[in-house]
């Protein structure tokens, strides 16, 4: 197990190896899974991956990223320039130059794009438009809170960029210079 970097996730351990045996033809690494005994579930592979969340975990192909389930096989095929880990049945995507959300399906929700999102955390996520407003939008993309907020604080990187950003059912919001 020397040369191995262990990064616990939920149920599995997601790992980056830096043995010959896990780096593919051209040198590059090549990302799978283990289980608490060492053995191989998912073969490394993928370019990358993220962690299992709700049973499917982000994997990415060349430049594109998808989800896959459990036994390795794509239930999302790579179609995203990033994949965000699933939360409350939804998980964030980047398609061109902004974000939506997708279903477990794949399916795109709501018409709307964003500059940035954030993990839906109660019902709700955050989100940044176009012209550097943050709101929040509800299960459907209806908007709970309008985009008036200039900066929300008190966020937690849970992986890559994704963010938490209630605690106790609250969160820090900045309008015209002034925190709440």
């Amino acid at each position: 197990m020397r040369g191995i970097r262990w990064v616990a996730c939920t149920g599995f351990l997601l790992l980056s190896s830096v043995l010959s045996s896990c780096n593919d033809d051209d040198g590059h690494p090549i990302h799978g899974f283990i289980d608490a005994q060492g053995d191989w579930v998912i073969p490394p592979r993928f370019d990358d991956v993220g962690p299992f969340m709700e049973g499917l975990a982000a994997a990415k192909q060349g430049e594109r990223w998808g989800y896959i389930d459990m036994r390795g096989d794509w239930v999302i095929e790579p179609q995203f320039g990033l994949a965000e880990p699933f939360s409350e049945g939804l998980a964030e995507v980047k398609i061109g130059e902004q974000f939506a959300f997708i279903d477990g399906r794949g399916n795109l929700l709501f018409d709307r794009r964003f500059a940035s999102t954030g993990a839906f955390s109660g019902g709700v996520a955050p989100i940044l438009t176009d012209k550097k407003k943050w709101g929040l939008i509800d299960r459907r993309g209806a908007f709970v809170l309008e985009p008036v907020l200039d900066q929300i604080e008190n966020c937690t990187e849970i992986w890559w960029n994704r963010t938490a950003c209630f605690s106790g059912g609250l969160m820090a919001a900045k309008v015209d210079q002034l925190w709440g």
